[in-house]
């Protein structure tokens, strides 16, 4: 996530990134906490991501939802 993040600041990215990754549902915590680097690597005032359907019936997926601004 770090090393991500300091593309995006290099790159000039300080508004907003969405990320598309079909996480398997197990892997969904482990996304989260990625995520949660990565705005605090970051210098993007907003972070989205899509998600799958499936994902809003498991446990990770509220993880995921306060980690991001908005889901697609």
């Amino acid at each position: 996530a770090r090393e991500v993040a300091a593309w995006a600041k290099k790159a000039g990215v300080t508004q907003e990134v969405q990320f598309d990754y079909d996480c398997p549902e197990r892997l969904l915590p482990d996304y989260a906490r990625w995520l949660r680097d990565f705005r605090q690597s970051s210098s993007v005032d907003q972070l989205s991501t899509t998600a799958l359907g499936g994902w809003a019936i498991t446990p990770g997926w509220r993880e995921v939802e306060k980690a991001v601004d908005m889901a697609f």
